[in-house]
């Protein structure tokens, strides 16, 4: 039986076939290659920053630097001008500042920091819950006037030489107090700031309410603002009604006292002592009530000799 021969192909056919297979052949070869150029150039896009994002990223840093230079200018122990009413302390550390006026320490958090500007405003809690500004500012100027007095009065040196600044405190009231700089913060004055916020958190509002309880949140008129009450003894005084006719007893006293001695200053010296004593270490009644009976006694005899030095023990 014959059987039939299959066509045999066309030339032209042979010749496209055989020219497919390199082709075919080096697609497969470039194919990972080009795979994986597109994937690295991919990946390098993605993780190229921004320029936009680069440049708030840095001004925000050089911002956050700004402030904490400015706070960390303001640490330090500086002096009331002129009347050298006692040291205020001020040491910021952790994103807060800690601050010493006389004996008494204060938490304050810093608000808006204006480094342009040289000012800083501390939120500082008070006895009703609410949150009192103290505005500190940086002054760039040697020399101070002191307001209403006419007084200049020079920075004082530190041991790296004088500073060419002064600072000035404006409480919520608007009351003005300008600070001369004394020193740096040393290993001492550490010391003191982390014993004076041990007293604080032992002596605090809540734990006068606590030693005197039945009179709650009522408050009574006393020579100081009840408002601003940071203190034990403070809170005491404005929470009992004995108490508070002492307070306003002894004001009338030491007003008397002031009108008849010539050295004003060292009274007020006196009576600051006196009253950074009552902060310390009275913690109840009894001892606020002996502390104003020695203090009306005392001011009463000076108010009759016009001593600054007299005693209630002493002959006149």
């Amino acid at each position: 039986m014959n059987r039939k021969k299959p066509p045999a192909p066309r030339p032209d056919t042979l010749d496209r076939a055989y020219l497919a297979v390199p082709f075919v052949t080096l697609a497969l070869a470039l194919t990972p290659a080009l795979v994986l150029s597109l994937s690295v150039y991919g990946c390098g896009k993605e993780k190229a920053p921004a320029p936009e994002a680069a440049a708030a990223a840095s001004a925000a840093a050089a911002a956050a630097d700004a402030k904490a230079a400015l706070l960390r200018a303001i640490s330090g122990v500086w002096n009331p001008s002129p009347d050298n009413s006692g040291l205020w302390t001020f040491n910021y550390v952790n994103n807060s500042l800690q601050i010493v006026i006389g004996d008494q320490f204060i938490a304050a958090t810093p608000g808006d920091v204006d480094p342009v500007n040289g000012t800083v405003n501390l939120k500082i809690p008070s006895s009703d819950g609410a949150e009192r500004i103290m505005t500190v500012s940086k002054v760039q100027d040697r020399n101070l006037e002191a307001d209403g007095a006419g007084v200049i009065a020079q920075p004082r040196a530190s041991s790296n030489g004088q500073i060419n600044y002064y600072l000035t405190v404006t409480d919520s009231s608007g009351g003005v107090t300008p600070l001369l700089f004394v020193r740096r913060i040393g290993a001492d004055d550490l010391d003191r700031i982390a014993q004076l916020q041990t007293q604080a958190r032992i002596g605090t509002p809540s734990a006068a309410l606590a030693i005197n309880p039945a009179n709650g949140d009522q408050t009574y008129a006393t020579s100081f603002d009840c408002s601003k009450a940071t203190s034990v003894p403070q809170y005491l005084i404005c929470h009992d009604p004995e108490l508070a006719a002492a307070d306003r007893d002894l004001s009338a006293i030491y007003q008397k006292a002031r009108d008849a001695v010539r050295n004003k200053a060292a009274l007020a010296d006196r009576a600051r002592q006196q009253w950074n004593f009552r902060e310390k270490n009275c913690r109840d009644k009894t001892c606020l009530l002996s502390w104003y009976q020695y203090e009306s006694a005392t001011f009463d005899a000076i108010a009759q000799t016009g001593d600054v030095n007299a005693r209630p023990d002493q002959e006149q």
